[in-house]
């Protein structure tokens, strides 16, 4: 499967958690994943179990380590959203050496 996400500007930002739970952290860029719109759209508003399996069809390697790391979880949750912003935040603290 290619998904052209690798193009530029070839992907969409997936909401982990669906955008219909109205919950602040659920606007948390840990509850964000880059993903090519073909797959993000075929997913919808689905259970998380199944997003995973459907994420996994990304060529993007952020993507396949979050699959990776989450893959076992049966909900997202906002500690798991929450855990996952801090460990974006860290990883842009080190890259940018703030």
């Amino acid at each position: 499967l290619k998904t052209n996400e690798l193009k530029t500007f070839n992907f969409t930002l997936e909401h982990i958690e669906s955008q219909q739970n109205t919950a602040k952290w659920v606007a948390q860029i840990g509850n964000l994943i880059p993903l090519s719109g073909v797959i993000n759209s075929d997913i919808g508003n689905t259970t998380f179990e199944i997003k995973i399996k459907e994420y996994k069809k990304s060529e993007l390697k952020t993507v396949k380590v979050f699959c990776e790391k989450h893959a076992n979880l049966a909900n997202w949750t906002q500690t798991d959203v929450e855990n996952r912003t801090n460990e974006l935040a860290e990883l842009t603290y080190k890259f940018w050496n703030v």
